[in-house]
C-alpha cells in the first residue's frame, strides 16, 4: 500500500523543512497550503477534503505536519481543532505507527507557542494507545 505525508500550512507558515523531512520517508508527498486571502473556515473545509480524498484513493497517511502561520485568532484555532481531529483520526486508522507533529509557526507570540504545546498535551492523551505519537517542532 502505498503510504502518503501530508504538510497543512497555514498562511505565512514555513512549510519547506518540514516538506524536506516527510519527503524523505514516504512514497509520497501532499502539501495543502492556506492562500492569504482564503478564510480559516474553507481553508478546514479544502483539507479534510483532501484527507477524504487520499483516504478514497486507499493510500496510507502515515505522518502529517500542521505548520501555524502569522494569524492565530479564536477563528484560526478552531478550525485548526477540526483539522487536528481528522488527522489524528486518519493516522490511528494506518495500521502503522503515525506521527503527528505539530509546529506553531516562528513568527507566533508566547501564548499562540503554548497553545500549541497544550494542543499536543491533550491529543496525546486522546490518542493514547493508538500508535500515533505527537510531537511539537521540527525533530
Amino acid at each position: 500500500m502505498e503510504t502518503v505525508s501530508v504538510v497543512i500550512v497555514e498562511h505565512g507558515g514555513n512549510w519547506l523543512p518540514w516538506a524536506r523531512k516527510l519527503r524523505a520517508s514516504r512514497d509520497r508527498l501532499v502539501v495543502v497550503a492556506q492562500t492569504e486571502c482564503e478564510a480559516p473556515h474553507a481553508f478546514a473545509r479544502r483539507v479534510i477534503g483532501r484527507l477524504k480524498a487520499l483516504r478514497h484513493e486507499g493510500v496510507q497517511l502515515a505522518e502529517a505536519a500542521l505548520v501555524g502561520g502569522t494569524v492565530s485568532d479564536s477563528s484560526h484555532k478552531h478550525q485548526r481543532s477540526k483539522i487536528l481531529r481528522k488527522l489524528t483520526a486518519l493516522l490511528s486508522h494506518c495500521g502503522c505507527e503515525g506521527h503527528l507533529y505539530l509546529d506553531p509557526g516562528a513568527e507566533v507570540d508566547q501564548p499562540s507557542q503554548n497553545l500549541m504545546h497544550a494542543i499536543a498535551w491533550a491529543l496525546r492523551d486522546l490518542t493514547r494507545g493508538s500508535g500515533v505519537s505527537i510531537s511539537v517542532g521540527l525533530t
